[in-house]
């Protein structure tokens, strides 16, 4: 049996001897006290140590940091063993990823309070808005024309009908175009395009928080007869007919617009902006009756040509014709157009400036109908039809009338009133277009 002589090694020390040589550790080693002079095992040796470095204070580093510093802390605990050489606890492999980590973390707190957003007048800072839109139609095309056209011959007009006026009623729209104007200036701040298909659309936007006058509309992408202008500006963004001319086709699809108003500070960040459609109808049932016709043509007159988004306002011209399409049934053909309203107030045609009308009907007019009748033996019969209602945005209007032998309209309507020019030429009119 070798005994080893020494003192206790510091955690993580190797073992020495008492002239202070290093002692590698064996198995089979037994330890001799140099207290009481009794020999133990080495597994004895190891209980012992466990407890004397439980019972121990620790060290400071500096201290620690040579074995007299441990004789110099504890001079009356000096005990002799024989060990194995001690380790220091071996640390986690990814500590130093770790370390990384929180550091990198708290630098991008520290970025992130040293940028934030401390303007009074917020006018950097970035919020969220929420915009939920509908699409909100006035008239419903299936009551209407379920409650209007009600004899047997009607009914049979009624599905070609509603098939040719299905796009000017329906609530789905194609196309949502946003725009954000500065209310006080009326430059625009921001504006983007989506496409929807459906009855309502719902949009998240991060914009800086400030006051904005909010437009959008609507089906303008889809309608061929109709286009934006003036995006750059509040007071100029509206809508303009696309063709050249005086004479247009008809409005295929129903157009919606709406506004709101953000204001800054007011803490409201979610908003629900409706659009009503700003287009609107009208349908002329025409019966032959015993009329040698060979064929119709009509078109709308003193209807609007352009819409403001800014305040909501419709613009003229009285040289504007709307022509219309055409649905055959049960021996009857319908007349109908899709256009923008007419105005409020009648009379905006200037009827003393056109000859073989009558005048008196024409000042009470809000908007009128031409209907030129070609019969069969070639001659034209030429119908002004002076309508005494307004047609408003959103609305649809149906007419029935039938004709005499030579192509004259007769109609039973009291809102309506007829003037007839017989054999009639075009020239110098702007129905010669059609």
């Amino acid at each position: 049996m070798r005994v080893y002589i020494g003192r206790l090694p510091l955690a993580g020390q190797p073992l020495t001897n008492r002239n202070g040589g290093h002692v590698p550790p064996r198995s089979g080693h037994r330890c001799k006290s140099a207290l009481d002079g009794r020999t133990e095992s080495l597994a004895a040796f190891h209980r012992k140590r466990r407890r004397f470095f439980a019972e121990a204070q620790p060290l400071s580093t500096e201290r620690a940091a040579t074995p007299d510093n441990a004789a110099a802390r504890s001079p009356n605990k000096r005990r002799t063993f024989c060990t194995k050489t001690m380790t220091r606890k071996k640390k986690h492999p990814y500590a130093p990823c770790r370390r990384a980590l929180r550091i990198a973390a708290t630098l991008v707190a520290a970025a992130a309070l040293t940028t934030a957003c401390i303007d009074e007048d917020l006018s950097r800072c970035g919020k969220d808005y929420a915009l939920q839109y509908r699409f909100m139609l006035r008239t419903s095309l299936a009551e209407v024309l379920d409650e209007e056209l009600t004899t047997p011959a009607e009914r049979q007009l009624l599905p070609a009908l509603r098939e040719g006026m299905a796009g000017l009623f329906s609530d789905v729209a194609a196309d949502l175009s946003l725009h954000f104007h500065d209310p006080a200036t009326g430059g625009q701040l921001y504006a983007e395009e989506h496409l929807v298909e459906a009855h309502e659309a719902g949009f998240t936007l991060y914009l800086p928080e400030r006051d904005y006058r909010h437009t959008a509309f609507a089906n303008l992408a889809a309608e061929p007869a109709m286009d934006a202008t003036g995006a750059d500006r509040l007071t100029t963004l509206a809508w303009a007919l696309t063709a050249a001319g005086d004479t247009v086709p008809s409005l295929a699809q129903s157009l919606f617009c709406g506004w709101q108003d953000i204001a800054l500070g007011s803490g409201q960040y979610s908003f629900f902006v409706p659009l009503y459609m700003q287009d609107a109808a009208a349908v002329w049932v025409v019966d032959p009756r015993t009329a040698p016709v060979a064929s119709y043509e009509a078109c709308f007159a003193g209807t609007a040509d352009g819409f403001r988004c800014a305040d909501s306002l419709f613009t003229y011209r009285p040289a504007l014709r709307v022509r219309t399409r055409q649905a055959t049934g049960g021996g009857l053909t319908a007349l109908y157009a899709g256009c923008l309203p007419s105005p409020d107030a009648p009379g905006s045609l200037a009827p003393a400036n056109r000859a073989g009308e009558d005048a008196a009907e024409a000042a009470q007019a809000y908007w009128e109908t031409h209907l030129y009748v070609t019969l069969a033996d070639g001659t034209r019969t030429k119908n002004v039809l002076y309508v005494k209602s307004p047609l408003e945005a959103g609305a649809l209007k149906v007419f029935k009338v039938h004709l005499n032998d030579r192509g004259e309209v007769v109609t039973d309507e009291r809102e309506v009133g007829v003037s007839v020019t017989l054999d009639w030429k075009p020239g110098g009119d702007h129905d010669v277009e059609m």
